[in-house]
């Protein structure tokens, strides 16, 4: 009985494979910037709803819900409730709010992506991104096991406040997603 073991060049296919398919899934998200912004004397910015162009209503909320929690947590700007108290304002769009699954074109994975403007006082644009997130967990959070989209719209914030020149990312807000449970209150 014969044995044929693998030729060197068949290993290095493998090998080669194995890493396209690594780096792929670990691959950054797709990232637009233009212009710069005038950062210096603001202080205060307002955030209001997220527009969509996505029908799930949940998107806005939850991603404006996110991008609050970055700049909180950040701490770089103070969020205010009013817009009369901002020296400026995001605006925020939704344009895709998918969750991954499987269906007859094949396995897909979840996957959120917008836009976020710093707007001045008189609505004029100081600095404009856009960003497509992707599920980094991708390679695992594929197909059956796709995670939903609301947990990545706290990396979509991130991803893109990290690109505004001047802005500092110091860490991760405090904030429960779909999956976290709370401990309910004891009964007395």
């Amino acid at each position: 009985m014969s044995t044929s073991r693998p030729s060197p060049a068949m290993l290095m296919v493998i090998v080669m494979l194995t890493l396209v398919l690594l780096v792929g899934g670990c691959a950054p998200t797709h990232l637009v910037v233009t212009e710069d912004p005038q950062l210096i004397g603001i202080r205060a910015v307002y955030v209001p709803l997220f527009g969509s162009l996505d029908p799930h209503p949940e998107a806005a909320i939850v991603m404006t819900a996110a991008l609050k929690a970055q700049l909180k947590a950040d701490g770089v700007f103070q969020v205010v409730e009013d817009p009369q108290f901002a020296e400026a304002s995001f605006k925020g769009t939704v344009g895709k709010w998918t969750w991954g699954g499987l269906d007859w074109q094949g396995a897909r994975s979840s996957e959120v992506s917008g836009s976020l403007q710093l707007l001045d006082p008189a609505d004029q644009p100081l600095w404009i991104a856009a960003a497509v997130q992707r599920d980094p967990w991708r390679l695992v959070a594929h197909g059956l096991f796709a995670r939903p989209p609301s947990l990545l719209a706290p990396l979509w914030a991130r991803t893109v406040l990290q690109q505004m020149p001047g802005y500092a990312v110091k860490g991760r807000p405090n904030t429960l997603t779909g999956r976290e449970r709370r401990l309910s209150p004891p009964e007395s």
